[in-house]
């Protein structure tokens, strides 16, 4: 759009006010593509790092689980182990009953 009027100003009468302005809109243009790749490389890290935050939230998540699962495992081999105590405890109650010990 721009390159239609810089083109009009630099096919002035060679008036030195017409190519100034045409200098500063092309300087302009060049400031404002700079701008947008700086925008645009924003833009990807901002991708980029909300992706990274799920993939480290689901990381999380999985191993939250894993410790609940280790908790769980945990109380479970404790209750066999009372349970196996109290059925020791039983037979040596029912061996002294019967006058086996």
């Amino acid at each position: 759009m721009s390159d239609d009027l810089v083109k009009r100003l630099r096919d002035d009468s060679g008036d030195w006010l017409t190519d100034l302005a045409a200098d500063r809109i092309e300087e302009l243009e060049a400031k404002l593509a700079s701008c947008e790749k700086y925008r645009d490389a924003y833009n990807e890290m901002g991708r980029i790092g909300t992706e990274a935050y799920r993939d480290l939230d689901a990381k999380l998540a999985r191993a939250l689980e894993a410790l609940e699962q280790i908790e769980d495992t945990r109380d479970t081999l404790g209750m066999i182990q009372r349970l196996r105590r109290q059925q020791s405890d039983m037979h040596t109650t029912l061996a002294e009953l019967k006058g086996e010990k």
